[in-house]
């Protein structure tokens, strides 16, 4: 199926149209995105009127693109968890260490995912491993629903005679939550806790303030479907008792962690009676500490050292290099071997634990003496330096104020993998270079189209 023709073909009836449609997003979309729960820090989240189409090739090639990736990604992890020299390559301090050695009592490190890439018609780039806190779900379920029903899009799948598909991401995911519990239950559950077996007490555990209550509450309405009782919990909040870990005197079975694992560590000392019922086992921990492994940033400079990652065969390591920006600590001797002073062009700078696209400086798009003072600054910190690589862009529908037009914005995707599977795509756009909550930032439906029967 040829997208870019399709693409086209929604842009030429959007401006055709532009007066209808701008009102349909004005008194239509736009109050009901404001009358639901997908906000972001109170507000809700900017959208594009635009749907952004795949067909079921490039889906089934990123499913196996991603099956591929989470073979490495279980041998790093493994080779981790086995051997004290290759731990020793990741920058995590001793308490943290510990606690992801600890057995979660299931299978998969990562049970719940985030990968973000960048999607070109020739070639596919990882950027981030959100494997910590994966969030957003609730922005693709909301607003995929107010497009697809959209009079635009309504009359788009019409003339073209089209099926636009978008992505379940609650049921599917709470069914895989209860999955890992029940595998809890029967490899590591404490013996004096009597842990409700079908319908367990769950807690959504981040810091007050810190996390997406929208999404929280959402995912609550859909444990409540379930007759699931749920609690939001700081984890501050708890209390380790013999019988389990509890919350205002009721027990919590089954903790949906969505703090991660780098800011729960900062408050160690806080924590002490969260951390230590998860050590004894006392409930089940969705989102173990192992995630960290691949979650921080340098796992991108682990898999680019060679000599790291020898326990690779030939297909990993080539995947590795079609597919991981080249990356490495930045240090005085990283600086001066790639001439990152000089070259800045070719790179951009991470903080090696940050998020929405916090502390990033992008080479291309800083003057000679700012970015060399940026240097000079991160070496001192845990920066990593990375090949840059131009997000991809496409052609999309613009409304700023009561203006409607076209304008070319680049684009990043993230796949939702749940249990190792893809399971749905989350798409951020901007007219920057650079796409985040911290500069201009778009959610853009995406769905996978086919033809109608």
């Amino acid at each position: 199926m040829d997208i870019e023709s399709l693409n086209n073909a929604y842009l030429d009836l959007f401006i055709n149209n532009k007066e209808e449609f701008l009102d349909d997003f004005k008194n239509k979309l736009w109050p009901e995105l404001e009358a639901s729960s997908v906000r972001y820090k109170g507000r809700p989240v900017p959208f594009l009127y635009h749907p952004f189409m795949l067909d079921r090739t490039e889906w089934n090639r990123l499913k196996e693109l991603v099956y591929h990736f989470n073979e490495i990604l279980y041998k790093v992890i493994a080779r981790y968890i086995n051997n004290s020299e290759f731990r020793s390559y990741f920058p995590f301090s001793e308490e943290m260490e510990e606690y992801i050695l600890l057995e979660p009592g299931y299978s998969n490190p990562y049970p719940v995912a985030r990968f973000d890439l960048f999607y070109y018609q020739d070639s596919i780039k990882f950027c981030e491993l959100n494997t910590d806190g994966t969030s957003a779900m609730n922005e693709v379920r909301g607003i995929q629903e107010i497009v697809a029903n959209s009079a635009a899009v309504t009359q788009f799948k019409e003339d073209n005679n089209l099926e636009l598909k978008g992505f379940e991401l609650f049921d599917s995911l709470i069914d895989i939550m209860l999955e890992k519990y029940n595998e809890f239950l029967s490899n590591k559950a404490h013996p004096e806790v009597d842990f409700n077996k079908d319908k367990p007490v769950i807690g959504i555990v981040d810091f007050s303030k810190d996390g997406t209550i929208s999404e929280f509450k959402e995912f609550q309405r859909w444990f409540d479907k379930r007759g699931i009782l749920s609690y939001i919990i700081d984890p501050r909040d708890v209390e380790n008792k013999d019988d389990g870990l509890y919350y205002n005197n009721k027990r919590v079975d089954f903790v949906y962690r969505r703090a991660t694992t780098s800011r729960l560590f900062d408050h160690f000392d806080e924590i002490q009676d969260f951390l230590s019922a998860y050590k004894e086992g006392k409930f089940c921990m969705f989102g173990s500490f192992r995630s960290q492994i691949i979650h921080n940033k340098a796992i991108f400079q682990i898999l680019s050292t060679g000599e790291y990652v020898d326990f690779l065969d030939e297909s990993d390591l080539q995947f590795i290099a079609d597919h991981i920006p080249e990356t490495c600590l930045l240090t005085e001797a990283t600086i001066e071997k790639k001439q990152i002073k000089s070259q800045k062009n070719d790179y951009i700078l991470k903080p090696d634990d940050g998020f929405a696209c916090k502390g990033i400086k992008l080479g291309k798009e800083s003057d000679q003496n700012d970015w060399e003072e940026f240097v000079d600054d991160a070496v001192c910190k845990p920066y990593l330096c990375q090949s840059y690589c131009q997000p991809p862009t496409r052609k999309m529908i613009s409304i700023d104020n009561d203006k409607t037009g076209i304008d070319l914005y680049y684009y990043q995707i993230g796949l939702y993998v749940f249990d190792g599977q893809v399971h749905g795509i989350y798409n951020r756009a901007g007219r920057e270079k650079i796409i985040g909550s911290s500069y201009e930032c778009f959610t853009v439906p995406t769905y996978i189209v086919s033809k109608s029967e």
